[in-house]
């Protein structure tokens, strides 16, 4: 295909094709969702808890810091194409491809590490009561059920009115819900044991949500304005590039009990507004996402090709590297890239063994689809 077909069709692609660009940068994305568990392992049980090496400490908050909200933002972006919104298709969907995979995968992991959590059908009923009010009970899939609430709040803005002012209307909306929602204590509101003010308190169990809803209305909005961003994209990612370390420095490590650089500590009132707001509005994601997308033009085709592969399967991979990345304990340093490499290559091998029947489909990768009828590839699109 000559060179000038291929840049008219990756800057203007038909409105529901698959794009190689979008699929390498899922495939960038999860690349760093399965570095980010493996150093996971570098650690150290102690009598004050668990204590990560401090460099793998340092690669993890710098990992999570854009990795999940790169996710987001292009569930978003490709939520964003042209085409009509059909509220059924829409929200089925992403039921199917996010919540059932979700619910499957929950227990299979819950039931390999910790099996007397699952013992009895009563206690099944009550882990998976205990998640769906508070997804960070056990810290496995939770990124799935957020992200499915964060499209269920975005499908309910465009069955509202699919315009640009409802979607950013939706925002605030969605960060307060998120926030404040607290659902473990329905049962004591419902009651009357507990006030309905008692019950929203500032910090709820769905906090990530909150950050999670940014991410995926900014991918909307981006994609809506895209005619008027591309050309200016190259320099504004070049500027969000050089601003995003220092925002991430300041911001952003604290989640992880990193110390915290002596410049980084807000004083005075308007460094403690400007880091307080930096907590409602996530500018150093923001600006990791706007960089590596503009980056995302320049790709070398062969960087593109490679990444693309894994990007069209990043959903199954997702769900199924943890078996994997989990399996390898008090390893050095240099074992991590063979452990990243290992775990993607067996999750793409289980992922596409699991694509073959419609069942395996189904229930562990959301698509009622076999392999045989459909390419795998063409079923993640909009869903991770």
């Amino acid at each position: 295909m000559p060179q000038s077909h291929e840049l008219i069709h990756r800057d203007h692609p038909a409105p529901h094709s698959r794009e190689a660009r979008l699929d390498a940068l899922k495939g960038y994305a999860i690349l760093c969702v399965v570095t980010f568990h493996a150093l996971g392992q570098y650690f150290t049980v102690t009598a004050a808890g668990t204590v990560y090496e401090p460099w793998a400490l340092w690669t993890r908050s710098l990992l999570f810091s854009f990795m999940l909200p790169l996710f987001a933002f292009l569930s978003g972006y490709v939520l964003g194409r042209p085409g009509g919104f059909r509220p059924k298709q829409y929200f089925t969907k992403r039921t199917v491809g996010l919540l059932v995979p979700y619910v499957c995968w929950e227990f299979f992991y819950v039931r390999w590490m910790y099996p007397q959590f699952v013992a009895h059908p009563y206690k099944i009923v009550d882990y998976y009561l205990q998640v769906f009010r508070s997804p960070y009970y056990e810290g496995r899939m939770w990124y799935l059920y957020v992200l499915w609430l964060a499209l269920m709040f975005l499908g309910l803005a465009r069955l509202a009115k699919d315009r640009t002012w409802v979607i950013v209307l939706s925002i605030p909306i969605v960060y307060w819900i998120g926030m404040h929602l607290h659902l473990e204590g329905i049962g004591a509101v419902l009651a009357g044991r507990q006030s309905l003010a008692e019950w929203v308190i500032p910090y709820g169990n769905f906090d990530r949500l909150a950050w999670m809803y940014e991410y995926v209305a900014f991918g909307v909005l981006f994609r809506r304005f895209e005619p008027a961003i591309r050309p200016k994209l190259k320099w504004t990612g070049l500027a969000c590039g050089l601003v995003y370390l220092p925002l991430w420095l300041y911001s952003t490590p604290r989640s992880f009990a990193a110390p915290r650089l002596p410049w980084t500590v807000a004083t005075g009132p308007v460094g403690v507004a400007f880091q307080r707001f930096t907590e409602y509005v996530p500018l150093s994601g923001i600006c990791a996402v706007v960089a590596i997308v503009a980056a995302s033009y320049s790709l070398p085709s062969v960087i593109e090709e490679a990444l693309a592969y894994p990007g069209q399967l990043s959903l199954g991979i997702y769900l199924v590297h943890f078996s994997f990345v989990e399996f390898w304990h008090d390893m050095p340093a240099w074992f991590l890239p063979v452990n990243v490499l290992l775990a993607i290559t067996l999750s793409i091998a289980v992922t596409v063994l699991l694509g073959k029947w419609r069942v395996t489909a189904l229930l562990f990768l959301g698509e009622p689809w076999v392999k045989r009828a459909r390419p795998l590839g063409d079923v993640h699109t909009e869903t991770l």
